[in-house]
């Protein structure tokens, strides 16, 4: 006997409700529209992932290449 059958539930009947975070978003975005202050943090939060992200693939390119010239040095 499963828990269902002995707590008088039908396992067919049963339905769950889920979450995507889509309603959360929506929130968001339409407390952004109303708020300038709001969307002015997001706008800034996103160039300083941009140019941290780009900082961090330019340095990893500088190692590569520095990597190279100690390789041909040293050959």
């Amino acid at each position: 006997m499963n828990f269902f059958s002995f707590e008088g539930l039908s396992f067919s009947k049963l339905r769950g409700q889920g979450y995507d975070g889509a309603s959360n978003m929506t929130a968001l975005v339409d407390v952004t529209k109303k708020n300038i202050d709001v969307a002015s943090l997001f706008t800034t939060a996103n160039t300083l992932v941009n140019v941290v992200r780009s900082s961090c693939k330019h340095r990893d390119a500088l190692r590569a290449q520095y990597q190279e010239e100690l390789v041909k040095a040293f050959n």
